[in-house]
């Protein structure tokens, strides 16, 4: 596998991790924030706390507000006869800290029903009608264990045997806690 497979990897996995669900709530079981996750048998671990599967991977991804990814280095390296390949990614992630989740939740009272939070049931996405306020960068680093071979092909198939992210430097100036 080449540095471009990895180059191209690594910039696959942070346009997902950064993707927005679909506008739609109904078509919310498609959304995959990261399609490259295995559907059984995956580690994943997010600042320490163990996540059991890919389901329950999106169903706290979703909860987050969204995200923006840059990616300052990587490494990777072979795992001697095991067909696996050790990816460590290092970068800034910023939040929107506008006070809504992926969905377009958020914790504020709606004036026209007096309910509280809840999901925006029109069919525009919640988060297009708000501009995003982006907070400062946090550092992070996502280590990833690759099942296989990859190329430029199988970019977007089930290839991650094991996710680990990691926030690595908190930025004392945002309203977003990890």
């Amino acid at each position: 596998m080449s540095s471009y497979v990895f180059s191209k990897l690594c910039d696959s996995i942070i346009a997902s991790l950064d993707s927005k669900p679909p506008a739609n709530s109904n078509n919310l079981m498609n959304y995959n924030p990261l399609p490259q996750l295995r559907s059984n048998n995956v580690k994943i671990l997010i600042n320490a706390s163990p996540l059991t599967d890919k389901r329950q991977f999106t169903e706290y991804w979703i909860k987050l507000p969204l995200t923006q990814h840059k990616l300052q280095s990587y490494d990777y390296h072979t795992i001697p006869g095991m067909n696996m390949t050790n990816l460590v990614i290092n970068g800034k992630v910023r939040f929107n800290e506008n006070g809504k989740n992926k969905l377009g939740e958020s914790a504020e009272i709606n004036p026209m029903n007096g309910m509280i939070g809840g999901i925006n049931n029109n069919n525009n996405n919640a988060n297009d009608k708000q501009r995003a306020i982006w907070g400062s960068w946090f550092g992070f680093t996502m280590v990833v264990v690759i099942d296989g071979i990859i190329n430029e092909n199988t970019l977007n198939s089930e290839f991650i045997n094991s996710f680990n992210y990691k926030i690595t430097y908190i930025a004392g100036d945002s309203v977003m806690q990890v």
